[in-house]
């Protein structure tokens, strides 16, 4: 129900879907901490687990680091980068996922720097395909990124209120309702 393209574009709804995968996250016991536990040494669990539907994209998010000066040693987040996404991995080895995305910001002297790995079994998808994919996952986090220097950003979920039992728009209309004109 959200218009991506509004999205994309840095506008409103890129606050509603901030919003929506905000109070999907959130609403994960323990931040998903426990997950391979449960899924593969508990024996109770692990049936239904196993029944669940299983992520087809794996994402990893690496860090935010200093960027070095290009002299010297390596960095753990360059390491990181050059091993955990790298393919260093056998390529018989099953993958985990469809796609495997990785990512890393790198504070530059020109500002932050995102880079985004993407890996997938050669066999499913063509290199164009993915680089399209890629292209698209960019165009909506800039989106999003435009939408953040809006003064409107931002506001409060049901999950910042836990002792309350509010919907969405009920909290919203309460947020409208006190504006600087109320006051």
């Amino acid at each position: 129900g959200i218009d991506l393209d509004q999205v994309r574009s840095g506008g409103p709804e890129a606050g509603r879907l901030v919003k929506a995968v905000k109070e999907q996250v959130r609403a994960v016991p323990g931040d998903g901490l426990g997950y391979e536990l449960l899924r593969y040494l508990n024996p109770e669990t692990g049936p239904v687990l196993e029944a669940a539907p299983a992520a087809q994209i794996g994402f990893n998010y690496l860090g935010r680091f200093t960027a070095g000066s290009g002299e010297g040693s390596a960095r753990p987040w360059q390491l990181a980068g050059e091993t955990a996404i790298g393919g260093s991995a056998d390529p018989d080895t099953p993958a985990a996922h469809v796609l495997s995305a990785g990512a890393v910001v790198r504070d530059t002297p020109d500002g932050p720097e995102l880079t985004v790995s993407l890996s997938w079994p050669g066999r499913l998808f063509d290199e164009g395909d993915v680089e399209e994919l890629g292209r698209a996952w960019l165009r909506m986090l800039e989106g999003l990124a435009a939408h953040t220097a809006d003064p409107v950003a931002g506001g409060h979920t049901p999950s910042d209120f836990p002792l309350l039992d509010l919907a969405q728009d009920e909290l919203d209309e309460f947020e409208n309702g006190f504006t600087e004109e109320n006051f």
